[in-house]
């Protein structure tokens, strides 16, 4: 990879083909005070019951004693507590426990939680959107849309330098995505879990190892009493309560499988349950462990086990229900009773903001299950309801946001077997698509796979939505490519030309020019040969734009001039307004970047006149900011002021907070040029505030 470009990264052994590796970013900004902050409390509630642990307790508070006591003249780095151990062995339940514990007083600053597995794609971790989660957590709202990883690792450095903070990065599988999530602070303490103890070369007194083992009989005991729903007699079966442990072998997640079935059962002996489950190892051929699985498998219902090994394959670490209704197919109703079985059993995870998760040691078995029992049939039709059903979802967040731009794909109709979602606003459904990211674009891979080349493509392009707003390089190109050739394989030029257009941009913003212009070379062939129709015109325009943006990119202001000039004539012959308008302030800020004051200032003037004529709020907001920039080069600072407040006011009312950032920077320095030092104070006192979410 080559250039400066680079936007994002993600961390971990990604393979290629789903997911490029960035730069990788160490940038260590320790020291200096601490910025004005709210007290945060990222972390999750303690769900259910917790024993033991007592030795790991008691070695992680040593430490943190000790560091209290005073970290010594060539500490730089916070304090790293690294559980470790087996998938279903209570590693999250500990850091928590241990976040809570330590908080106050040694921590006063506050907490902040991130399970890396949310934010997973493959094999790697998109190190942008956990860092964007962090900052939120921390109240800067500016992350949420930053694209460069370079710039959220320095906003993360800012907000986290001297402040005593605890860090939980749950479910942590390589080295380096943990380094770039270090907070800036040797006063801080991080709680990292993972399946591997940490074994990088730094580390040394800063990190404390806490490997977790089975839990004794004894604590799986009291465990297991703690999880039932009622005193139960039972339990003064001793030989049976060690039988059904030797089966969960001292795995917690397993015990509150365990009891699940006795919640399930409460007038059955437990000498029985324990023997269901022997016997049906012996029948099966499987260990203790599978059985007990398979148990509360079909104790759940049919429903709730097909729902179960279907969810094997599904394309994302955690989902809402309505995606499970239609895996399922069945309806709501029957959804929501598979997933209640499921949840009782303690086979599917509820988590606190209402999604579902479906843990490691579960997916596993789900999978066993589904190659066992499960039919290809089945499979295939729900994969198929699944992909239709969040492309579904995603064209309808697309047309609430984007409005009547050019698409090639028709769009679904609302199918029988699972409900659209309701979304409030566009921001709503915005929120929606991100939150639903890793699914979307593992229905575009899933899609590919099978062959169901409409869908492919068709996903991609309320996709570009998404990766204009959050912009995951390695995710989109490796998507928009599955795009490019399912368009060439289903024949169908119009989507293959705007595939090309969307994969060539998200390369060139790697540094990947040679590989973007190939693209759009072959799609501007590809245009070349289309229609008169407005469709095609559309899309021809599109073309250009594509062509300007990549000269841009390059430097060369001339060509993107040029380029955008003859998407504008395109526009301009077909009557399309808004297109007329993108076209001009491109224009505008290609003048800019040449130097040519006059007309730059001619073309945003007309620009930001189109864009109120049409209310286009968000174009009135960027045509203003650029027109302010052109009038402050052509020293009239009266009018530059005033389209700079303009642009502040607009950005406020979208929650735009970093186009705030920028504006209240030219703002400060305008005042400074103007030589009034008090309104430069005020606006750069605004913009720390803004920086650090006070606000």
């Amino acid at each position: 990879m080559t250039g400066d470009g680079v936007h994002n990264q993600v961390g971990g052994q990604a393979r290629v083909e789903q997911l490029v590796q960035a730069h990788t970013v160490h940038v260590h900004q320790y020291g200096g005070g601490a910025p004005p902050g709210r007290t945060v409390r990222q972390l999750p509630a303690e769900r259910g019951p917790f024993v033991d642990r007592d030795r790991e307790r008691a070695l992680l508070r040593a430490a943190v004693a000790r560091r209290a006591d005073g970290a010594g003249p060539g500490v730089e780095r916070p304090l790293i507590g690294g559980v470790s151990g087996l998938r279903g062995i209570g590693k999250t339940a500990l850091s928590v426990r241990l976040a809570h514990e330590l908080a106050d007083p040694h921590y006063p600053d506050g907490t902040c939680y991130a399970d890396l597995d949310a934010f997973r794609s493959g094999n790697g971790v998109v190190l942008s959107d956990v860092l964007a989660e962090l900052l939120d957590q921390l109240d800067d709202r500016g992350g949420r849309g930053a694209a460069d990883l370079r710039s959220l690792h320095g906003r993360y450095a800012r907000h986290t330098a001297g402040r005593r903070l605890i860090v939980v990065l749950d479910n942590v599988r390589y080295e380096e995505e943990l380094e770039t999530l270090l907070p800036a602070s040797a006063h801080s303490l991080v709680v990292v879990t993972g399946d591997r103890r940490l074994t990088g070369p730094d580390r040394g007194e800063g990190v404390v190892e806490l490997p977790l083992e089975p839990l004794e009989e004894r604590h799986a005991a009291e465990l297991l009493r703690q999880l039932l729903k009622r005193d139960d007699a039972r339990l003064a079966d001793e030989a049976a309560v060690r039988d059904l442990l030797r089966i969960c072998e001292g795995l917690p997640q397993l015990v509150k499988v365990a009891a699940g079935l006795l919640n399930r059962h409460p007038h059955s002996r437990l000498a029985r349950l324990v023997e269901r489950v022997r016997a049906e190892a012996e029948r099966e051929g499987t260990a203790a462990m599978e059985s007990l699985f398979a148990a509360a498998g079909r104790e759940a219902g049919p429903d709730a086990l097909l729902l179960f090994r279907l969810l094997a394959w599904y394309p994302a670490g955690h989902f809402p229900l309505r995606a499970a209704v239609a895996v399922l197919g069945r309806g709501e109703d029957a959804a929501a009773d598979a997933v209640d079985g499921l949840v009782e059993l303690g086979l599917l995870a509820g988590r606190e903001d209402g999604r579902l998760q479906l843990h490691g040691l579960m997916r596993g078995h789900a999978r066993r299950l589904a190659e066992r029992d499960g039919t290809a049939r089945e499979a295939s039709a729900a994969q198929a309801r699944l992909i239709r059903w969040f492309r579904r979802q995603a064209e309808r967040a697309d047309r609430l946001n984007g409005g009547e731009r050019l698409r090639c794909g028709k769009p679904l109709r609302e199918p029988r077997y699972a409900p659209d979602v309701e979304w409030p606003d566009g921001a709503a459904a915005l929120r929606w698509l991100h939150e639903e990211r890793d699914a979307l674009y593992g229905c575009v891979a899933l899609a590919h796979a099978r062959g169901d080349d409409t869908d492919v493509w068709a996903l991609c392009e309320p996709l570009w939505l998404h990766f204009k707003e959050h912009p995951r390089h390695g995710e989109a190109s490796a998507a928009f490519a599955l795009g490019v050739e399912s368009a060439g394989r289903s024949g169908h030029w119009r989507a293959l030309i705007r595939m090309r257009c969307m994969l060539a941009q998200a390369l060139w913003e790697q540094g990947r020019i040679e590989r973007a212009e190939r693209e759009l070379a072959d799609a501007g062939r590809a245009a070349g040969q289309l229609g008169e129709d407005r469709d095609d015109r559309l899309l021809l325009a599109s073309v250009r734009e594509f062509q300007g943006n990549l000269c841009a990119a390059r430097g060369d202001g001339r060509g993107a001039l040029a380029a955008y000039e003859a998407s504008r004539a395109v526009h301009l012959a077909i009557g399309n307004g808004y297109g007329v308008l993108l076209q001009t302030h491109l224009m505008g800020k290609a003048a800019l970047g040449l130097g040519e004051w006059e007309r730059a200032a001619v073309l945003l003037e007309e620009a930001h006149t189109r864009a109120r004529e049409l209310n286009r709020e968000r174009m009135v907001g960027r045509t203003a900011h650029e027109l302010a920039r052109a009038r402050r080069m052509l020293g009239d600072g009266g009018r530059a002021a005033e389209l700079y407040a303009l642009a502040l006011e607009n950005a406020g009312r979208r929650g735009a907070d970093q186009e705030r950032i920028t504006v209240l920077a030219a703002l400060a320095e305008l005042a400074e040029e103007a030589g009034d030092s008090g309104s430069a104070a005020g606006y750069r006192r605004a913009l720390r505030e803004l920086q650090s979410g006070e606000s």
